[in-house]
């Protein structure tokens, strides 16, 4: 068996400590030979990023995951459409939100990361909820387990006549004056009306987004004392890193204790890194989550034409709440937010709205 001769691994683990990753870059990402580490990958990384982003709400199995990569075409770097079991290391790499595992113990990396700390979290966890999994069915009905009866408040579901989907009241509490069932065609007309309505073209979406930044620009006072207070936990965390090799050096720990705090502290680390450059870039704590609404918003465009209607009420659950379903009507609640987003045709600006995602 082929070992690395000891000078190569002391350059290896050199590269690591310097945040540098020198191996095939992991999908979303891409080699760069001047700078000797890894670069986002403008087409892959939004695919991967969507990929965690779908997989966090918990409707979505490793199997819904591989079809939407597939449908994206996104293949492995041998040119092949990921597998199950590549894309669960896909999504257990800690890689994404900027931490490099190597021998199983994790290092900074000093290039992007693709996601947050967060959002990996909330992934992991999902994961590991798999134990009950949603049952599965032989017939796939997209708006079910979503909406509710406007009437009486009992869930919405589904069966099949004919070749077609009816969706209707399950009036498990009586009486309802529910009446009548609603074809998923007419039900798909209504829900895409109102994703239409909450989509900005790309002129618009740029437009809001370059008035962002100057209200970021104008906030950055604000938050120096905030950064200032990271800064500081981050130095203490950086002072446990060090305290925690000089006891490994003294043989006072085991290298498995070593390691298990280590990567702990890493990944807090990294994720202060990660708050830092939010606070410094931001100066607000509305501007992020308006940013996010707005790109969401622009994204909502291919909704419009996607062939997988999950993907319409996952879109739709994170800018609306309380759906109902009234007849043939859709009915909902705003989230803060994208509640301008329905006054917009009225003539209102995003942000000339006091309060709107505050």
């Amino acid at each position: 068996m082929f070992v690395n001769p000891p000078n190569k691994k002391r350059g290896i683990r050199q590269k690591l400590k310097r945040g540098e990753w020198s191996w095939f870059a992991p999908t979303g990402y891409l080699n760069n030979p001047h700078t000797r580490n890894i670069d986002l990958d403008p087409e892959k990384a939004p695919v991967v990023r969507k990929a965690f982003e779908l997989y966090s709400t918990g409707e979505y199995t490793l199997d819904a995951i591989k079809d939407f990569l597939k449908a994206q075409g996104l293949c492995s770097r041998t040119g092949k459409a990921m597998g199950k079991a590549g894309v669960q290391t896909m999504l257990q790499n800690p890689i994404y939100y900027g931490v490099m595992r190597a021998n199983g113990e994790y290092h900074e990396g000093k290039f992007k990361p693709l996601i947050t700390r967060e959002l990996f979290d909330t992934v992991q966890q999902v994961m590991k909820n798999r134990g009950k999994p949603r049952k599965s069915s032989k017939n796939d009905f997209p708006f079910t387990g979503w909406l509710a009866c406007a009437y009486c408040g009992c869930s919405i579901t589904c069966q099949k006549q004919k070749g077609h989907h009816y969706y209707h009241c399950t009036k498990k509490k009586d009486p309802c004056p529910a009446k009548g069932y609603l074809r998923e065609e007419k039900l798909l007309e209504k829900v895409k009306e109102i994703v239409e309505q909450l989509s900005l073209p790309d002129d618009f979406a740029d437009n809001m987004l370059r008035e962002l930044d100057k209200k970021e620009f104008q906030s950055k006072s604000d938050h120096r004392a905030a950064v200032q207070h990271l800064k500081n936990e981050k130095r203490e965390l950086e002072k446990k890193l060090e305290d925690l090799l000089d006891l490994r050096l003294e043989g006072a720990i085991s290298n498995e204790e070593y390691l298990g705090k280590k990567n702990k502290l890493v990944s807090a680390k990294v994720d202060l890194d990660q708050k830092i450059a939010r606070a410094e870039r931001n100066h607000g704590e509305w501007l992020e989550p308006c940013r996010q609404i707005i790109l969401r918003s622009k994204e909502a465009k291919s909704l419009l034409h996607t062939e997988n209607f999950r993907e319409i009420p996952t879109f739709l659950k994170a800018a609306g709440s309380n759906w109902a379903l009234k007849e043939d009507a859709v009915q909902w609640e705003a989230q803060k937010g994208w509640r301008a987003m329905r006054q917009r045709r009225a003539g209102i600006t995003w942000w000339s709205i006091p309060g709107s995602n505050r």
